[in-house]
């Protein structure tokens, strides 16, 4: 059989990069389905509170009457689970301060030991090793301040963890312009978060292969918890937040400043 054409193996052009005007459309958008999203979380939480808590009061005495017998009837923790905890810790305290510009070459080395190159991030099987580490640098450089902190790692198999972190982030003025510049646009946003110190719940889970290598990494970021501690009203954080992804990436629309090697 012979081998197709030249063209016909060709990939279809990527699609230009969205307009002024396009980019204006998708903000609207997502504040608009951002404000819709709180307020229905809202609205469920406060409906479902005291049931939430009855029902927690009551699986809780269940479980502590049975916790010894729970306890003494677990197995010990696989040799490859305690193995793989003790690299996380490693690496959490490693990159606990963030991006380090005079550490750059050995950081890289040590993510690139850690990762994979063919790391699935956020369930996208192409991104690989330069996603997760543009991801990386982009948070550690449109923030200030940036303090990681491990709350627990949780086994949930021999190959794949849990992990909570905290981490500490400061709003500057190139973090607004960079990630969220249409909060410019509000009268008393930019006086409010301007400074601020945010605490964000970050949630992980980590698989990694025979090798102890992660091969996929998902990552869930609260933001709204951590906007809603300095923006009390629901519906300036959703502006805040109508220019973040879903998943939590972000999207810079400045031009970071070059790293100083």
């Amino acid at each position: 059989m012979s081998a197709p054409p030249p063209d016909a193996r060709r990939r279809p052009p990527r699609p230009p990069p969205p307009t002024e005007d396009e980019h204006l459309l998708y903000v609207r958008h997502r504040r608009k389905m951002n404000k819709r999203k709180l307020r229905a979380e809202q609205k469920r939480r406060t409906e479902s509170l005291e049931d939430d808590v009855a029902a927690l009061t009551i699986d809780t005495n269940q479980l502590q009457h049975h916790l010894y017998d729970m306890t003494s009837a677990l197995p010990a923790a696989p040799a490859s689970s305690m193995a793989m905890e003790s690299l996380l810790r490693h690496y959490f305290e490693l990159f606990a301060s963030g991006w380090d510009p005079s550490r750059h070459e050995q950081l890289d080395v040590e993510l690139r030991t850690l990762l994979r190159p063919d790391v699935v991030f956020m369930g996208d099987t192409e991104s690989g090793i330069e996603k997760v580490m543009e991801q990386w640098r982009r948070c550690c450089t449109c923030f200030g301040a940036f303090h990681m902190s491990l709350r627990d790692l949780v086994p949930i198999d021999h190959r794949f963890m849990r992990a909570h972190i905290l981490v500490a982030l400061e709003i500057s003025d190139y973090t607004l312009q960079a990630l969220y510049p249409h909060v410019y646009s509000h009268p008393s946003l930019p006086s409010r978060l301007l400074g601020s110190r945010l605490h964000v719940p970050v949630e992980l889970h980590i698989a990694m292969d025979m090798h102890f290598k992660v091969s996929r990494l998902d990552v869930a970021v609260d933001y709204v918890t951590a906007f809603c501690a300095h923006v009390e009203d629901l519906d300036d954080v959703a502006e805040v937040l109508a220019s973040t992804l879903p998943s939590g990436e972000l999207m810079v629309t400045a031009r970071p400043p070059p790293p100083q090697y």
